[in-house]
């Protein structure tokens, strides 16, 4: 099962399905209405929308676990180098401090495993201040966070 905590459209989705990854059970914690809106036309009931993420608890995930890969991303305008109003994570309102959330749920999932690996990705803006992505680096146990591109073609 996967369980994506994205805050946009189901990203994640289109991708496995273009790898032609099999996926039993597709999450998704997006509370925008107009993204659930697109969801549900493009994939009808083969993605199922499970509520904002500020408010997903351990009991829930227990609930639909297992699950075996975590994709996430904030929204990236408070992080970015272009946004010259960015908040970053030193003001309560920015929605940068949904990577928490990300870091709170893919760590209850690690912890309902029973064992098993759980994949996980979380992707942001690549063009963001050292002190942001040291802080992601940190919590996710990494030496540094690293910008990779990718491109994908259509066959």
């Amino acid at each position: 099962m996967i369980f994506y905590v994205k805050f946009l459209l189901t990203t994640g989705k289109v991708i496995l399905d273009s790898l032609g990854l099999d996926v039993e059970v597709y999450y998704t914690s997006e509370i925008d209405q107009d993204s659930l809106l697109v969801t549900s036309f493009h994939y009808g009931d083969t993605v199922t929308p499970i509520g904002d993420v500020t408010k997903l608890t351990e009991e829930k995930l227990k609930e639909i676990s297992p699950i075996d890969l975590v994709i996430g991303g904030s929204p990236c305008n408070d992080l970015s180098l272009a946004n010259p109003v960015r908040k970053g994570f030193s003001d309560f309102s920015s929605t940068a401090l949904l990577f928490f959330d990300y870091f709170r749920i893919l760590r209850y999932v690690q912890n309902l495993s029973d064992g098993h690996h759980v994949f996980w990705l979380y992707e942001n803006v690549a063009s963001m201040r050292r002190e942001y992505s040291d802080v992601i680096s940190r919590f996710l146990q990494l030496e540094h966070v690293a910008s990779v591109g990718a491109q994908f073609f259509n066959s």
